[in-house]
């Protein structure tokens, strides 16, 4: 598979990477460009190539931590269901390879493939503006925005739900 060769090859690089979400169905491959480390991040934009495996499972929507992000769609592509702010209407966007998609701190979105082989995109992010060790302020909402759960309470309580009885 292209993306077990290209992180075999950012690992013999020594750039930071991180799979996201459980190792039997991961969601995400991501490959940082730049420094991952907190001087860098706190003062200069990352640059990073994701590798989505499959698009979101959860009816939920998220938000991500930074003021802002820019996703490049190099191949595949996918389908956004976007909400500008927690209690926003829901609105369909398909983002397809060449194009940009922008991301701002209270856009809430789920992503579903047009690719089932995964899609590529290069993945700008906004400086990190929380102090380092402060858990980054983002997490998920339900359709109509009246639940919200912070990713470090949903992430301990999938973890519960995970442990064997």
């Amino acid at each position: 598979m292209k993306q077990l060769r290209l992180l075999s090859l950012a690992q013999r690089l020594g750039l930071p990477w991180k799979i996201f979400g459980p190792s039997a169905d991961p969601y995400l491959l991501r490959i940082h460009l730049t420094p991952d480390r907190s001087w860098w991040r706190r003062r200069l934009p990352g640059v990073a190539l994701n590798h989505f495996f499959r698009g979101d499972k959860d009816p939920e929507y998220h938000n991500h931590e930074w003021r802002w992000s820019v996703s490049f769609v190099v191949t595949g592509g996918y389908r956004e269901l976007r909400k500008d702010g927690r209690y926003g209407v829901a609105r369909e966007f398909t983002v397809l390879p060449g194009m940009l998609n922008f991301i701002w701190k209270e856009t809430f979105h789920r992503l579903e493939l047009v690719d089932p082989s995964g899609c590529w995109t290069l993945f700008i992010m906004a400086p990190r503006d929380v102090p380092d060790g402060a858990p980054s302020d983002w997490g998920f909402t339900s359709e109509d925005g009246a639940v919200y759960e912070h990713q470090t309470a949903r992430a301990a309580r999938v973890a519960r739900s995970e442990q064997p009885d």
